[in-house]
């Protein structure tokens, strides 16, 4: 899953940074109500874990203009308590889920698991492309009903490719998925992956093809072409013709 996270608090980011992209979650902080909204702007996101603290404004003016901005985003929103009068506040300006502080990084994980479970539980839970498909909740890839054996890196690449199957997906956005999942590398280090990558795909229709000067496709092979040559005759019917 992508998750955003919205926090100006460095120890909790820093805490869900590492216990959630070890989980194989994709995680993007930002640190700002105006980052917060830019982000949510310009990228999808399965989730958006929100630190009521950030809006000076006050947390439910926050979620509410969120809520505008993104209608169908699960939002779990952080606050100090939450109880009373801002939990009720939150829930009512659009918040999905609210947890008190202090909390258990366990705990933030788990309402994550049962919001991603309601958000793909409508059958998005499998991200589907010919014989290859991806659980993007349990994050396992599988070719036909098998498992495939891939590394939490692997697992990265696969799901960024899936969920854009049959259209280009530059190396600046796979390096960036790389790098929200806790991976840093470089394009040749890209590369490297997803050699590795290609290698662990069982023969069949879907493949990885390179896009020269933009970055890699995972496509379906097309049925093969009839050949234009006719080899010996020709038939009467055009020789009639002629």
């Amino acid at each position: 899953m992508r998750v955003l996270i919205a926090s100006d608090d460095t120890a909790l980011v820093a805490a869900l940074l590492s216990s959630l992209r070890h989980r194989g979650h994709a995680m993007v902080p930002v640190d700002s109500a105006a980052d917060t909204e830019a982000a949510l702007a310009m990228h999808d996101f399965d989730l958006v874990v929100l630190d009521l603290a950030l809006a000076h404004m006050g947390g439910a003016s926050l979620v509410r203009g969120l809520r505008e901005r993104s209608r169908d985003v699960p939002l779990v929103a952080l606050a100090i308590g939450c109880e009373g009068r801002e939990r009720i506040a939150a829930l009512d300006a659009g918040a999905d889920d609210c947890v008190g502080r202090p909390f258990s990084i366990d705990e933030i994980h788990a309402r994550i698991r049962v919001w991603s479970r309601r958000d793909f539980g409508s059958g998005q839970r499998l991200v589907r492309h010919g014989p290859l498909s991806f659980d993007v909740v349990d994050r396992v890839a599988y070719f036909q009903r098998t498992p495939l054996k891939l590394s939490r890196l692997e697992l990265t690449l696969m799901e960024a490719l899936m969920r854009r199957a049959g259209r280009s997906v530059s190396k600046d956005v796979l390096i960036g998925q790389l790098h929200d999942g806790g991976f840093e590398t470089s394009m040749n280090g890209l590369e490297v992956y997803m050699h590795r990558l290609r290698k662990k795909l069982p023969p069949g229709p879907a493949r990885i093809a390179t896009r020269r000067g933009i970055g890699y496709c995972l496509e379906m092979d097309s049925e093969p072409q009839l050949s234009q040559r006719q080899d010996g005759p020709v038939p009467a019917q055009a020789i009639s013709c002629l």
